[in-house]
């Protein structure tokens, strides 16, 4: 009698280890999935702080090396 209600017990054990490492699986896709949006984001974000800055660099640059050629013309 003990013998068959261990063997009823085994298939739900077997059930629990397999919900717990599916959940496991999930949650370490969900953070590594996760983990990489923060990632790209950043590295969106840093590239397009990069752009305008050098964007408004070469404007300033644009600016300054062309305001002595007006200041010549419009004296």
């Amino acid at each position: 009698m003990t013998q068959i209600g261990i063997n009823m017990c085994e298939p739900l054990h077997l059930s629990v280890e397999t919900v717990l490492t599916l959940s496991h699986l999930f949650a370490e896709t969900v953070l590594s999935t996760s983990h990489l949006l923060v990632e790209m984001v950043f590295s969106a974000s840093h590239l397009f702080a990069e752009m305008v800055f050098s964007t408004s660099h070469l404007f300033a640059e644009m600016v300054l090396s062309t305001s002595p050629l007006f200041a010549e013309t419009y004296q």
